[in-house]
Parts: structure tokens; C-alpha cells; sequence
């Protein structure tokens, strides 16, 4: 009887590779690229309500099978495929790439339509080498460079180099199991150059690992430390196995040939992982505010990036002595901005991914953005009103929705403040002696808040006088860069007496310091229950960070209904059970009282 264990033989009578062994090997070796690949694709961010995983789906085939088209057109010497074996690859490349642009991937459309095309056009390259492998090299290099986030010429360079690793990885793969004959001899000589790739993908993970580390924001990984070591262990394994094999490549045996069968597939297995952690996208959402805490030692350093779009974003931080840039020889300090707590800073960001760096008590760390498209820029928060934009903006992340910022709080005055500012008129009837004084500023909302107070005083026989003209009320509808100031001077004016009153969404500790019985019409209770789970929500994610009326709204989701009340504004330290929800620490006045002084407000 034939014996069926034994080695098969190759039509010229040498032992080959077993065909269960080979097909066992090449499955893993194939199944372990596509864990590499994985590690690349950045399109399974959503794009045109397409689910990510669609998405993040059809970038890891396009960049599978240009990889395995280019990797076959690069090692053809090894095997000299025919160019019909090269089709079926090539088509799928392409097909994949017009999938994924349909999908509405984060790719340019420019580049992956380019790379379609060079994908169709390796089959008819394949034979001439002078055309063939620099169209192969770019084709490789591309992929890396369409799947992987790029924001400086490093990174550019680490992309291009995944992708002709992944083509070396699966074009060998393709080429060894794809061998007539010989396939023994094939897998040998292709084995040092896909153990070279491995090695160069570890390598190339544990230099990322070390530069980013630093940057754990929530969505963070904690075990970057152990994962840069075990790029390291994976780099230094490769290139002894790699150095072996070349120093007996010309004298093959079967147990070399065999622990190259066992080992590669290990080591591929090990550094595909290892990259894959060594590569995390961008945290939040691409061109959508971000909110993160960088690691500074000691306790997460919390940190905003509004409206994170292409152009001048504000960058707020929760501590003194921080500095922001998007490059480490170029940082600006975070300051205090007027009418605002902790720091600010500006700071200017292309389109796509990019650093930002963060510089604090002698360290320094790294966070990965995406400010998105170009052709999507978010409003100017360059003007005084940016810090009760941000605020607004980091409501919303307190409920885990990021959402691109395409409006402001001063943009407009909403009906409910126009229903509010009315009822504060009306309060100031009995008290105003014939006149009040209104504060405002360029803004839309104001300009719209002082037309409107005007009307209501009008209709109530009240005149609108300038400021410091007597002492008669003063209704200030500026913003809060504004209100801090027109505070200041009102405190010194004659009409100080006559009392001030604000606009609802002047409720912020900066402006009320110090708190001298400002009041203002409201439409929620400072103490009630939603708003205790909002400021402990505020405090947990942005420790020191005071509440907001703006930062409220957004993070609840619009105007509460019911009568507004009038709240007045007192430096009072109360006890820690009483400051809880609105008095404490983390509230809205710390330090200090919001209390209801009249009833519902008819």
C-alpha cells in the first residue's frame, strides 16, 4: 500500500512541503496579515451614515489586496507568477477601493481613485521590472499612506512603510502557496524577506508606542508600556531569525526549513498584535469637539479642543502653567481669558489628523486629533464669546454624544432668554424709578437682547438710559467677557445701589466674582436634582471646571419649561450637605449661594 504519511515530491524528485502543513501554514500566515492590516485602516469613523464597520470593512479588503498585488508583482522573481494570476487580486483592489469611496470613507477621493487605477494596471507591468516594481512600491507605499492617519512627514513615512510591509507579508504568502514546484525552495527564499517585514512593523511599533504613550485620554490605552516592550522582544527575535537565516540560506535543510514553517507564523502572529495596539486612531470624532485627560503624573490634566476643524481652534485646559501647540518648538501658554476660568490657548490645525502637543511641569505629552475635512470649517471662536462656546461644547461631551459644533450660544437669542429678559423688566417696574440702564455688546444675541429689553421697558413707561447716568438698574446682556467688566465699573457707578441684574446665561463664577446679590431670571433651580447629576457629571470629567447655564443647557438638551424665578448671587460658604447641587465646589458660584428671592415670575 502507498504510504500516505510520507513526504510528497516534486516533479523533479525532491521532497516538498506537505500539502496540509503548507496549507495550514499559509492560512495562518494569511490570517495573521490581515490582523496587521487591521491595524491600519482609519476609515471606520462615521462617514455619510454608512455604519463604521461597513466602512472600516471595505478599507481593510482594498488595502488586503492591493497589498497582495503589489507583494506578488515585487516578489515575482521568486516564482514568476503569470500575469493572469495577478487579475483577480487587482480587481478586487480596485472594486474595493471604489467601495470604500462610495461608502464615504475619510480617504481623499483624488488618491483613492489613483490608486484603483495603478491597482488595474500591475497585471500588464508584471513582466517588465523597470516598470513593474516602482509601480508596485508606490502602489504598496500608497495603500499605507490612504489607510493610515498622517500628520507629519514621520508618520507619512511610518505609513508607507506599513504598506510595503503588508505587501511583502502577503505577497510572499500569495507566492509561496501559489508555486508549482519547488514550493520548499520558494517559502526559503521568500522567508527572509517577509521576516524582515515583520521585523521593521515591530520596530516601527515600539518607536509609536514610545511617542504616544503619553496621551491617555478615556478612550486611552493602559497597557501601552507592556505593548512597546513586546514590539521591542518581537524586533529583536525577527532580526536574529532573520540573521540565522541568511547566514544558512545557502545550505537549506529540512529542520531550518521546518522551524521557519513553525516560527514565522509565530512571530507574524505576535508583531501583527503588537502593531495593531501600537497604532490606536485619534480618540472622539473626527471634526468634532474633543474632550480627553492627559496623563500628567499624577491624575488626568483635562483638556478641550473646540470646534477640532480645520482653522483656529480654542484649546481649554483644567490647570495654570500649561502650554499648547501643534508643534514641541512652538507652544503657547494657556492664560486666563476674561470672563473665564482656568486656561485658553489657540492654536491653528489643518485639515485631517494632526498633534497636538502638551507641555506641564517639565513633561510633556502628545494627543492624536482629526480636525476632518477641509471644505468643513466650525464657527470663529476666536472672539470673546469662545469660552461660553467651548462650555457649550463640552455639555454635550459630558453626555458621551460628540457632535460636530456648527453654532454658539451668542449666535442667537433664543426665545426662552427673550421670555426671561421680559420678566426681569417686569420685576424692575416697581423698583426702577422711572428708568433702567442696559449693557451690551456686538454680539447677535446681545444686539437682539437690547433691542428687546428696550421694547419691554418701553411698553412698561420705563426709559432706557446709558449706564452711569443715575441711579437706576442696571440689566447687563453682554456676554461673559463683557459682563466681568461691565460688573466692575457698575460696582463703582452710581447706580450700584439701584442694584445689577444679568441675562440667564450669565450665571457662571467668573462673572459673578465676587458675588455682590447680582440678580438674574431662571428657569431651573441651581439645587434641583438634574442639575446636581450635570455638575457632578462636570466634576467627575473636568475636575475645577465651574458650571455654566450654557454648559447646563447643552448637556440637558434645550430650555427647561416652566416660569423663570429671580436667583440672586451671594459669597456665602455654606456646609458641604447644603452646597451640595449648585453651591459646592464644582457648582455654579463655588465658594458661594444662588438662592430663589421671589415666586414664579408672571
Amino acid at each position: 500500500m502507498p504510504d500516505r504519511t510520507a513526504t510528497p515530491r516534486t516533479a523533479d524528485g525532491r521532497r516538498g512541503v506537505p500539502r496540509s502543513a503548507g496549507r495550514l501554514t499559509g492560512a495562518a500566515l494569511a490570517a495573521v496579515a490581515a490582523t496587521l492590516l487591521a491595524a491600519g485602516p482609519a476609515h471606520a469613523a462615521d462617514g455619510g451614515g454608512v455604519a463604521p464597520a461597513a466602512t472600516g470593512f471595505a478599507a481593510l479588503l482594498a488595502l488586503a489586496a492591493t497589498a497582495t498585488t503589489a507583494g506578488l508583482v515585487l516578489l515575482r522573481p521568486l516564482a514568476a507568477p503569470a500575469p493572469r494570476r495577478l487579475t483577480a487580486p487587482a480587481v478586487t483592489a480596485a472594486v474595493a477601493h471604489l467601495l470604500t469611496l462610495g461608502l464615504g470613507g475619510d480617504a481623499p477621493a483624488a488618491g483613492t481613485l489613483v490608486l484603483a487605477a495603478a491597482c488595474l494596471a500591475l497585471p500588464g507591468c508584471a513582466g517588465r521590472r523597470a516598470v513593474g516594481v516602482p509601480l508596485a512600491l508606490l502602489v504598496s507605499a500608497g495603500a499605507g499612506l490612504l489607510a493610515l492617519p498622517t500628520a507629519t512627514v514621520a508618520e507619512a513615512t511610518a505609513a508607507a512603510g506599513h504598506g510595503l510591509a503588508a505587501a511583502v507579508l502577503l505577497g510572499g504568502v500569495a507566492t509561496v502557496l501559489g508555486a508549482d514546484s519547488a514550493r520548499r525552495r520558494v517559502a526559503h527564499r521568500a522567508a527572509p524577506w517577509m521576516l524582515a517585514a515583520v521585523t521593521a512593523e515591530a520596530a516601527a511599533g515600539a518607536v509609536r508606542l514610545g511617542t504616544d504613550h503619553a496621551a491617555l485620554g478615556p478612550e486611552g490605552p493602559g497597557w501601552a508600556g507592556p505593548a512597546r516592550w513586546v514590539c521591542l522582544a518581537v524586533a529583536v527575535a525577527g532580526a536574529v531569525g532573520l540573521g540565522a537565516g541568511l547566514r544558512r540560506r545557502r545550505q537549506p535543510d529540512r529542520a531550518l526549513l521546518r522551524g521557519q514553517a513553525v516560527v514565522l507564523p509565530a512571530v507574524v502572529i505576535v508583531a501583527a498584535t503588537a502593531t495593531a495596539v501600537a497604532l490606536p486612531a485619534p480618540p472622539g470624532r473626527p471634526g468634532a469637539p474633543l474632550l480627553v485627560a492627559v496623563d500628567n503624573g499624577g491624575r488626568g490634566l483635562p483638556l478641550v479642543v473646540a470646534p477640532q476643524r480645520p482653522g483656529w481652534n480654542l484649546v481649554h485646559v483644567g490647570a495654570e502653567g500649561v502650554s499648547v501647540g501643534t508643534r514641541a518648538d512652538r507652544l503657547s501658554p494657556a492664560v486666563r481669558l476674561p470672563g473665564a476660568t482656568n486656561g485658553w490657548a489657540l492654536v491653528h490645525l489643518p485639515p485631517g489628523p494632526s498633534r497636538l502637543h502638551v507641555a506641564y511641569g517639565g513633561r510633556q505629552a502628545v494627543i492624536r486629533l482629526d480636525a476632518g475635512a477641509a471644505d468643513a470649517p466650525g464657527p470663529d471662536l476666536r472672539g470673546p464669546d469662545g469660552p461660553e462656546c467651548v462650555s457649550a461644547a463640552l455639555g454635550v461631551l459630558l453626555r458621551d454624544d460628540p457632535q460636530p459644533l456648527s453654532r454658539c450660544p451668542a449666535d442667537a437669542l433664543t426665545s426662552g432668554d427673550r421670555e426671561d429678559l421680559d420678566a426681569t423688566v417686569a420685576f424692575l417696574v416697581p423698583r426702577a424709578e422711572g428708568a433702567l440702564s442696559v449693557v451690551g455688546d456686538s454680539s447677535a444675541r446681545s444686539v437682539a437682547a437690547v433691542a428687546a429689553v428696550t421694547d419691554a421697558a418701553r411698553r412698561a413707561g420705563l426709559r432706557v438710559v446709558p449706564p452711569g447716568s443715575g441711579r437706576h438698574p442696571t440689566l447687563v446682556v453682554t456676554g461673559w467677557a463683557g459682563a466681568e467688566a461691565a460688573l466692575r465699573d457698575a460696582a463703582r457707578g452710581p447706580g450700584a445701589a439701584a442694584g445689577t441684574y444679568l441675562a440667564p446665561w450669565l450665571l457662571t463664577a467668573a462673572v459673578l466674582r465676587p458675588a455682590t446679590g447680582q440678580m438674574l431670571a431662571l428657569r431651573f433651580d441651581p439645587r434641583a436634582e438634574p442639575v446636581s447629576r450635570y455638575v457632578a457629571e462636570l466634576a467627575r470629567r473636568f475636575p475645577g471646571e465651574p458650571a455654566t447655564v450654557s454648559g447646563y443647557l447643552a448637556w440637558q438638551g434645550g430650555s427647561p419649561a416652566g416660569p423663570a424665578r429671580m436667583y440672586a448671587a451671594a459669597a456665602v460658604s455654606l456646609p458641604g450637605p447644603v452646597a451640595h447641587g449648585g453651591h459646592g465646589r464644582s457648582g455654579f458660584l463655588p465658594g458661594g449661594t444662588v438662592t430663589a428671592v421671589t415666586g414664579p415670575l408672571g
